[in-house]
């Protein structure tokens, strides 16, 4: 069981997981934390308003604390769904646009999207657990792989090694477009690393989510998704002092998600999320209101 870090008014109770492990930093000159902190009260004290990529029906008590004690209107102005599933051009690589069609070859709800996002790195040893993990769940997959994900491997080979041991069922690429893969009536579940835009989409899409956060704001957003909007699971460690996940822990979670009852009961709840986030964006939904009055107030 994981300490304590704070208890906030309108937060989720944080622990020490949950917090960017910059915050241990003490030096000022390299701090992230203490320059976040000085961005916000710069932001606090000179800024015309604070526009926020989230909506009022997701973190409610949050954005009422924060009203109240920022000096500034606070205006939460997502999601926009149908922008969300438009092609992307900020994409840092380019698109294999060729998944669409093998999704479009798979059953209803049958796929797993994997994305470790941008900047993640396995070790080996964690690729291959996680591998073999996945192939032992005997689920239908879409994984992106991109080259660097993980240390010193073939990245070739390895593709073709893993296409050839799925039996089919499996599709490995560089890079997606991963708002039009998430909009797919063919995927069922999202294996991810918890990064914000990520998490904005698959809620916006309404599919339930596998949490394997590494830094930064991963770690709360996982926490929120599992524990607060219960639209997703947590991708466990059960051995701490390694930090290694096991094929067993990673087939099993695989199976609770797209087969269990687990994963049914967080289904319904991102079906009924993503409903919530679609009046979001209607006329006279909160976030159509405050984007109205954000552009009223410039």
């Amino acid at each position: 069981m994981q300490k304590i870090f704070c208890e906030l008014t309108g937060l989720p109770t944080l622990r020490n997981g949950d917090i960017p492990h910059f915050k241990h930093v003490t030096d000022e000159t390299v701090s992230f934390w203490t320059n976040s902190t000085k961005s916000w009260q710069v932001c606090d004290t000179r800024a015309h308003a604070v526009v926020v990529n989230s909506f009022e029906d997701l973190e409610a008590s949050t954005f009422a604390t924060l009203s109240k004690c920022c000096n500034v209107p606070i205006y939460d102005v997502g999601f926009w769904v149908e922008s969300l599933n438009e092609e992307s051009a900020t994409s840092l690589w380019e698109e294999d646009k060729g998944c669409l069609a093998w999704l479009d070859q798979q059953p209803i709800s049958s796929v797993l999207y994997i994305s470790f996002g941008s900047t993640a790195i396995l070790s080996k040893t964690q690729y291959e657990e996680f591998l073999n993990g996945l192939l032992a769940s005997q689920q239908h997959f879409l994984w992106v792989l991109r080259a660097g994900l993980v240390d010193d491997i073939d990245y070739s080979s390895s593709v073709a090694q893993i296409v050839s041991e799925s039996d089919g069922k499996g599709l490995v690429i560089n890079w997606a477009p991963q708002q039009q893969v998430l909009s797919h009536p063919s995927v069922g579940g999202f294996l991810t690393h918890c990064g914000w835009n990520s998490t904005s989409e698959s809620i916006a899409n309404g599919v339930p989510m596998l949490c394997w956060p590494y830094y930064a704001d991963q770690p709360l957003n996982a926490r929120c998704i599992v524990d607060e909007w219960k639209v997703g699971l947590w991708v466990k460690c059960s051995k701490e002092d390694t930090g290694l996940i096991e094929r067993g822990d990673i087939e099993k979670v695989i199976r609770a998600l797209m087969e269990g009852p687990e994963g049914k009961h967080v289904r319904e709840n991102a079906t009924k999320l993503k409903e919530r986030c679609c009046q979001c964006s209607l006329e006279n939904g909160s976030s159509y209101r405050k984007l109205k009055a954000l552009m009223k107030s410039l």
